[in-house]
This record gives C-alpha cells, sequence and structure tokens, in this order.
C-alpha cells in the first residue's frame, strides 16, 4: 500500500485538470460547460470551437494518464500500481475535485492510459471506435464499443489480469458516463458528429 497510494494521488490529482476548460478559455470561450453538451470533453470542445482546439483537448486529456504513469514509473515497475496510477487519473477526470466532482466522460484519458500500457490493444481499440464512428457518426457508440473492446483486447492479447480488471472497471465507468447518451441511441435522438 506505500506505493499504491502515491499512484493514485498523482493519477487522481493530473486526471483533474481540465483540458477542456483550459482550452476552451485560451479560445476565448468564458465556460464551455454552459455550451453545446455541457461536457468538458473533446467532442463538445471540437462541435463549439473548432478542430484545432478538439484535437488539442483530446491529446491534452490522453497525455494526462501517460504522465501519471510515467511519473510512477520513476518509482516502480509493477504493472499493477502502473495500472492504478492510470485508472485514478481516469476517475480524476470523471470526478476532477478541482470542478465540484463534475467532469468529463473519460474515453480519451482511458485511451492514454491505454496506449502507453499496451499499444497493441490501444490500436484495436482505436481502429473500432474510428469503424464505428465512420460508419454510424456516433461518438457515443464508438466510445462505448471501445471501452468494451479494450478489456476483451487486453485479454487475448497481454493476457494481463490487472489490465484486464482495470478496463473492466474502465468500461462500467464509461457506460455509466454515457447512460444519457445510451438512452438517446436507444430513442434514435443522439446527435451525430
Amino acid at each position: 500500500m506505500i506505493l499504491e497510494l502515491p499512484a493514485l494521488l498523482t493519477g487522481y490529482l493530473l486526471g483533474s485538470i481540465s483540458t477542456g476548460l483550459l482550452v476552451s478559455k485560451l479560445s476565448g470561450e468564458k465556460d464551455i460547460r454552459q455550451k453545446g453538451s455541457g461536457n468538458i470533453g473533446a467532442t463538445n470542445i471540437l462541435r463549439v470551437i473548432g478542430k484545432k482546439a478538439g484535437a488539442i483537448t483530446l491529446l491534452g486529456d490522453m497525455l494526462k494518464a501517460v504522465v501519471a504513469i510515467m511519473i510512477t514509473g520513476l518509482y516502480t515497475d509493477d504493472l499493477h500500481i502502473l495500472a492504478l496510477a492510470g485508472l485514478a487519473s481516469v476517475v480524476g477526470h470523471i470526478f476532477p475535485v478541482y470542478y465540484s466532482f463534475k467532469g468529463g466522460k473519460g474515453v480519451a484519458t482511458a485511451l492514454g492510459m491505454l496506449f502507453y500500457l499496451s499499444p497493441l490493444s490501444g490500436l484495436i481499440v482505436l481502429a473500432v471506435f474510428v469503424a464505428t464512428l465512420y460508419s454510424s457518426r456516433y461518438v457515443s457508440l464508438g466510445s462505448i464499443l471501445g471501452s468494451l473492446t479494450a478489456p476483451l483486447s487486453i485479454l487475448f492479447f497481454d493476457y494481463n489480469l490487472t489490465l484486464f480488471a482495470s478496463f473492466i472497471v474502465v468500461f462500467f465507468l464509461i457506460c455509466y458516463m454515457h447512460r444519457e447518451n445510451i438512452k438517446r441511441l436507444l430513442n434514435g435522438t443522439e446527435n451525430r458528429l
């Protein structure tokens, strides 16, 4: 538990930084939470501000997990602890301490974690997301199917129980954060990109 605690704190505090809010303020928007879907993630930034701001937000949200894992890697190479740092950054993104625990949906941060800890699985998940987005134009459906693909890919290609368990948790968190999107997908009212 001695090494787990700093990993959890590092991940959570870095994850709690809102790239979307920072990018929106630098772009001249007062508060992105008052525009579009009200979400601080890359999709809402893309729709409200534009492609460049959306891409910067996506990259920044991914890097939060990567940096948390890299910092943790300075004092341990234990995959269990590294995965905890990444998972904590996803939780921080979703429930940020700096913003009254109201954050984004965690998809980009989870993807950053996955690419760093399991690059092959990251590529597979990205391919599922892109294929789903291309065929349906639903970002939410791509995010949900991608998050479902992550633990399955880890199970088949990495066969690592710690990573598998971490991404099962990520899948349920992402589904929870997309609960309204799921309702709209089911009744045919979800927004397309």
